[in-house]
């Protein structure tokens, strides 16, 4: 059996489709599912699920989100990470498949960063999520096979939404405004479509390999990616050349490529997909949809 870690979010609720026999543990405040902590999940309840294969994609992501609490971005990101990698270890897990980042290149040296690149994090998040990786990588062996996939800016449509990703959030933008703005948009961010991203969680299941792989789908420098959507959208394009990002990186997922795991969706069907479920209903204004902003609302009314 496959457990899926944060079923509910974002990426989950698009894997969670795709794999549908798949077990979902979650416990966020996007959904009324009443779904597990991985800060207090039981030993006991691993062994009884008989669970082979662990995707975990349970974290609080997204920099502004992590910096609200520090505190308790270490608990869920890393602490709580841990603590489940440990006992689905000791359960017999044979398979655990961790959702890492391509920001932990953070400011890159150089283009097409590859694995054996140095990493540069430069947020909590990033942060985060380079020490939970290399920790999972450390509990690798011949009957826990441990790999960490480092997604890039995913884009596209979920019924989990977010519109605090730059691809989302310029269509959204560009639909409520007729307008885009950008801020220098010499910054290049590796895209991939959130299909792709389930794909290719889904192609590590029944392969055996372990380490670190880029799942960085195709670079664009922000700019390029403004224009894309100002071709799909028929909108305004403004530019004011101020330097305020300081993540800088492209990757080289040639690695994962030789093993099938590559871009199939293009950045143009994403920014479709999304103007469309706008002109269909799709509500811009949903607090949830911009995470930072709903765990604020969450906070000011004293529910986490």
């Amino acid at each position: 059996m496959i457990m899926v870690l944060g079923g509910n979010g974002y990426i989950g609720r698009v894997l969670m489709k795709m794999l549908p026999d798949a077990l979902c543990w979650d416990k966020n405040f996007l959904t009324n599912c009443q779904g597990t902590d991985i800060r207090t999940v039981t030993e006991d309840r691993l062994k009884w699920l008989d669970i082979d294969c662990v995707i975990d994609l349970a974290c609080i992501s997204n920099d502004p989100c992590c910096e609200l609490d520090p505190k308790l971005t270490e608990d869920i990101n890393i602490t709580g990470a841990l603590r489940v990698a440990r006992m689905a270890k000791k359960a017999g897990v044979k398979r655990y498949i961790y959702s890492s980042t391509c920001s932990v290149y953070g400011e890159g040296a150089k283009l097409n960063l590859t694995e054996k690149s140095p990493v540069n994090p430069l947020t909590a998040y990033a942060k985060s999520k380079l020490f939970t990786e290399q920790a999972l990588l450390k509990m690798n062996s011949k009957n826990f096979k441990v790999v960490a996939l480092r997604n890039g800016t995913v884009f596209g449509l979920s019924p989990s939404m977010r519109f605090d990703l730059v691809v989302n959030q310029m269509t959204m933008n560009a639909w409520l405004d007729g307008k885009i703005t950008v801020n220098d948009g010499s910054q290049y961010r590796p895209c991939i479509h959130i299909k792709d991203v389930c794909d290719a969680f889904i192609t590590m299941i029944d392969n055996d390999i372990t380490g670190v792989y880029n799942n960085g789908g195709t670079n664009y420098t922000i700019h390029e990616i403004a224009c894309k959507v100002r071709q799909v959208m028929m909108c305004e394009m403004c530019c004011n050349h101020s330097a305020t990002d300081k993540r800088n990186y492209s990757v080289d997922s040639s690695k994962a490529a030789k093993i099938g795991i590559y871009p199939k969706r293009s950045l143009y069907e994403g920014i479709v997909e999304i103007k469309q479920a706008l002109d269909n209903g799709l509500d811009p204004y949903d607090p949830r949809t911009v995470r930072v902003k709903w765990y604020k609302l969450l906070q000011k009314q004293g529910k986490i």
